[in-house]
């Protein structure tokens, strides 16, 4: 469905808690009120109150966003790879289709130096793309007759009511967007704890660079980073449009398992129904389990995080909550809102009774929406 209008929506706040090291940079060209040349990432805020301007250590939205993509994207294809549920490269450039031989040849060109040997043996699939790969990267409009085979050939494509085959994008770029197709989910900056605000106490680790021609470390390579302790409290949003929408289920390649029914199987215990938000909470899940960090150096145990819901409003019906909430110039109480017997069927709020109670969060630095649910929460 093009989500261009709402009709159902998901808004959850969640607390991060790092359990490790995290080390989120800036870049080489920022200055930042610090000595230490690898800097962790700040943001400039200006204080009306003193009319000056201090840095607040944060979590990018970008880098949440990233790691959440890439966590459904491996999730995915692990899943489909075990049920058999690919093609390989060697595969499609061996059809009778020359068309389509050449195109791949010739998009895939340089990459047999990258992969080396393992080029043949890529696998590729109908439900995941690999973005980084432009033979196989999802595209909206999808554009010339060999991508539209290829899309085909490997199962990218919808079901539609007179039985044709659709080229369309693939569940995670349904989900999180697509070159010409604009992704649902939407992260807020994570924030620190407001107590931790002004007291937030950076640890400073001195590394050594690694030769990667020897193995060994580089002589006078040392340097200094600024990483995120570990239990320290952050808090983010997330907001996913048509998040209780299904799929666009994408149909199977021949010779292969519907792609339809594994992607509900794996989301969904009655194997009925597979939502995006149902997607989304695989990589919220595989973030706080650890199977994937945030930020740098993961390979050296830093960016570990637990991540937990603390308020989640499901909107089932947006037509209503936008009558009576969004789009009034002035917000009625959501907690009013949501207690009306009329809208209890259309709107759900979970709340975390613990973590609710000492949430405290740094309020400028977020929405009203947040903070109206927050409110809501706490009057639960």
């Amino acid at each position: 469905m093009w989500h261009e209008s709402m009709k159902s929506l998901y808004i959850g706040i969640y607390e991060l808690k790092t359990v490790s090291h995290v080390r989120i940079g800036t870049g080489e060209n920022v200055r930042l009120p610090t000595p230490i040349d690898n800097a962790q990432a700040r943001i400039l805020r200006i204080d009306t109150t003193t009319r000056g301007h201090k840095y607040t250590i944060y979590i990018p939205a970008s880098s949440i966003h990233g790691v959440l993509r890439s966590a459904v994207e491996d999730a995915l294809r692990t899943y489909f790879y075990n049920g058999n549920s690919y093609k390989t490269f060697e595969n499609l450039v061996s059809t009778n289709d020359k068309n389509l031989k050449n195109w791949l040849e010739k998009s895939a060109k340089g990459l047999q130096d990258i992969y080396l040997e393992s080029l043949d043996e890529l696998p590729l699939f109908g439900p995941v793309c690999y973005p980084t790969l432009e033979f196989d990267a999802c595209q909206i409009p999808v554009r010339g007759a060999e991508r539209r085979n290829y899309f085909k050939q490997i199962g990218r494509v919808k079901k539609t009511k007179d039985s044709g085959d659709a080229p369309y994008i693939c569940y995670v770029c349904q989900t999180f967007g697509a070159t010409g197709f604009r992704g649902r989910v939407r992260v807020l900056n994570a924030y620190p704890a407001s107590y931790l605000e002004d007291e937030l106490a950076l640890d400073i680790i001195s590394r050594n660079a690694i030769d990667r021609v020897t193995g060994a470390a580089a002589e006078n390579r040392l340097f200094d980073i600024e990483a995120i302790p570990p239990g320290t409290i952050f808090y983010f949003a997330l907001i996913v449009e048509n998040a209780l929408e299904n799929v666009t289920y994408l149909k199977e390649t021949p010779n292969s398992s519907d792609y339809g029914d594994g992607i509900r199987k794996l989301l969904n215990k009655d194997g009925k129904h597979a939502k995006f938000i149902n997607l989304v909470n695989i990589g919220i899940n595989m973030l706080s389990s650890g199977l994937v960090g945030i930020g740098a150096h993961n390979t050296v145990g830093f960016g570990y995080v637990e991540i937990s819901p603390i308020i989640e409003l499901e909107v089932r019906n947006v037509k209503v909550f936008a009558k009576e909430y969004l789009l009034k110039s002035e917000n009625p109480s959501l907690h009013d809102l949501i207690k009306k017997d009329e809208y209890r069927e259309n709107i759900n709020l979970k709340v975390d009774k613990q973590r609710i109670q000492r949430i405290d969060l740094i309020e400028d630095l977020y929405p009203k929406i947040i903070k109206d649910l927050i409110k809501a929460a706490t009057m639960e």
